[in-house]
């Protein structure tokens, strides 16, 4: 007894509809072969070694900004220093709701070496004898001509014998803030 089988004729497809079965199996088996081997893929990647290659670290990058130290002055903190292409920002922030303002015509600061920056704008804060409300945590800014490269300290004050735009107000000022770890562009 012999058993002949003709593998041609059961590829034939007899009509339209076995071509159209023949390829949604065909693509289900590739798209489970694919499902199947890809964990592995990814367990071979995690052993493979890395190729990425470890540059290292820049030293002394420049920056257009510096985080501040916290100096003591009531109610309110020093944030950070920033050179723009023409000045230094210095921003600060109130730790209580508070009302504020200063004379743009009359903020001070002074480098290490002596040398006095004119105060050429503000931003948050009104120009005084006008007051704002300035929530706490919230920035606002006084702006100098640009700092020259090198410094290690600053001094910042507001002058005392301004006007007051009320009886109980109070200038600000902060002696010998540390730029020295800054490195501003």
């Amino acid at each position: 007894m012999s058993l002949i089988v003709n593998f041609n004729s059961m590829h034939k497809p007899s009509n339209q509809k076995n071509t159209y079965l023949d390829k949604r199996i065909t693509l289900a088996i590739l798209l489970f072969l694919c499902f199947l081997f890809t964990p592995f893929q990814s367990i071979y990647t995690s052993l493979k070694p890395s190729e990425k290659k470890i540059t290292p670290k820049a030293t002394a990058k420049k920056s257009p900004c510096c985080k501040l130290e916290t100096y003591p002055e009531p109610n309110v903190q020093l944030v950070k220093i920033c050179n723009t292409p023409n000045s230094t920002v210095i921003y600060m922030s109130l730790k209580e709701n508070s009302d504020a303002c200063s004379y743009v015509d009359k903020i001070t600061l002074e480098d290490n070496r002596g040398r006095v920056y004119k105060a050429i704008g503000m931003n948050g804060i009104a120009n005084c004898p006008d007051i704002n409300f300035i929530p706490k945590n919230t920035l606002f800014s006084w702006e100098f001509e640009k700092l020259d490269k090198g410094l290690t300290s600053i001094n910042l004050e507001e002058d005392p014998y301004a006007p007051k735009p009320r009886p109980d107000w109070n200038w600000w000022k902060w002696d010998n803030i540390s730029i020295s770890h800054c490195n501003l562009k």
